[in-house]
């Protein structure tokens, strides 16, 4: 989901991004080292992202834009987590425990948010 929200930020919409910007931003959100998630798991990613049509190589640049069947794509999927999938699991995290907010909350509610621009 953090990979999706680095679609959303404004700055990438513009000039596109790298796989560079989706390890950077991944490792930021959830504190991960570079042992943890780097590069061949972002170049991954990526190809995945190109693989399913959800984002295109600009040509003669080695940047990546969401397609327009991307941009639905994250609009959608981050809209049924927000709505869905995260009142599902934040009711079965309430049944587990009563502890405050962990990371991954912060960084889906930054990236939906961030959504709500594209």
């Amino acid at each position: 989901m953090t990979v999706t929200g680095v679609f959303a930020q404004e700055k990438y919409q513009i000039d596109g991004f790298t796989s560079k910007d989706i390890r950077y931003c991944v490792q930021t959100e959830l504190n991960l080292t570079k042992d943890e998630y780097g590069v061949y798991q972002a170049y991954y990613d990526v190809r995945k992202l190109r693989e399913h049509g959800i984002v295109e190589k600009e040509k003669g640049r080695n940047r990546y834009k969401l397609t327009e069947f991307g941009v639905l794509f994250v609009k959608t999927f981050l809209t049924l987590d927000k709505y869905v999938i995260g009142p599902v699991i934040s009711g079965l995290n309430a049944a587990v425990s009563k502890a405050k907010k962990n990371a991954a909350d912060v960084v889906y509610n930054k990236v939906f948010d961030a959504t709500l621009t594209l």
